[in-house]
């Protein structure tokens, strides 16, 4: 007698998982950038602000090897993650060949600016921790050559995951990472992309109501239609610019690994869910500091 794939059945549930695991990844990412935020948010941010524009400040090598560690972490996992995907192109080739060159325009347009957009992230992160390094470390200089060369090889190999002429289709299909090892990876990426974000995100929030205060939600006899609807239209903007490059490689697989309807939806709706989380708890904690 074959299993009975009820509701309660174990592999059923595993194969639902396997299934949305694009949504599923995207709910975590949401749930370590609120612990993050609100565990460390005020530390992170205080020292990337800090560091930012200053190099006149006292050096502090630990949080600056932590971020090294980061951009390095990211860094190794993302030729695990190459391996995976290739392996999804050709697992769906039939549906992927149809679609040549690099990527596919009218679906791929936000990926591939993404793509070129991936390195900013990087140099922020540089900037933050040039001055915070010792003044006799000689360390910066090959964390340049290290984030130029991650930015090209991201670049070239996920602009070109699809081959460019047909006839390349019917080479080997490429072997995939084992299950542990990607896993591994998955998780990485999911710390660092997390640490990536809370960064960033908050150095644009705290650089957009800074120098441009005209955007702040000054309600009451001082709002203007300008004032209320344009900062959430800037913060979405923002959070959508800076979400696509650091989630860059798990949008990539989704992409490529996902192709029923249903499971793509589950991933973009997830997606928009983060950026709309990110942008309401910024607007709530700016209304709470007027």
């Amino acid at each position: 007698m074959g299993i009975n794939p009820g509701i309660f059945n174990l592999l059923s549930f595993v194969a639902i998982l396997k299934d949305y695991k694009g949504a599923i990844r995207n709910l975590i990412f949401l749930l370590l950038f609120w612990i993050i935020g609100y565990y460390f948010g005020t530390y992170l941010l205080q020292q990337s602000d800090k560091y930012f524009d200053n190099s006149f400040v006292e050096p502090n090598p630990p949080f600056a090897y932590f971020l090294i560690g980061v951009l390095l972490l990211d860094f190794a996992a993302y030729f695990i993650k190459f391996k995976t995907i290739k392996y999804y192109i050709y697992q769906h080739k039939e549906y992927f060949s149809k679609k040549m060159g690099c990527l596919s325009i009218a679906e791929s347009f936000m990926i591939g600016a993404s793509v070129l957009y991936s390195i900013v992230p990087g140099i922020w992160l540089l900037r933050i921790i040039n001055p915070a390094l010792p003044a006799d470390s000689p360390l910066f200089p090959y964390l340049v050559t290290i984030l130029i060369v991650k930015w090209a090889v991201v670049a070239y190999k996920l602009l070109f995951f699809t081959p460019n002429k047909k006839d390349n289709w019917d080479l080997d299909e490429p072997k995939p990472p084992s299950i542990l090892v990607d896993r591994i990876a998955n998780v990485i990426l999911t710390l660092t992309t997390s640490v990536l974000f809370t960064v960033v995100w908050q150095l644009a929030v705290t650089r957009l109501l800074r120098d441009h205060p005209s955007f702040a939600p000054y309600l009451g006899t001082r709002g203007t239609i300008v004032n209320i609807l344009g900062y959430p239209m800037c913060l979405t903007v923002y959070a959508i610019v800076l979400y696509m490059p650091t989630r860059l490689i798990f949008i990539m697989e989704d992409y490529y690994a996902l192709t029923d309807p249903r499971h793509r939806r589950a991933a973009f709706l997830t997606s928009v869910l983060f950026i709309v989380f990110s942008v309401l708890s910024t607007l709530l904690n700016t209304v709470s500091h007027i």
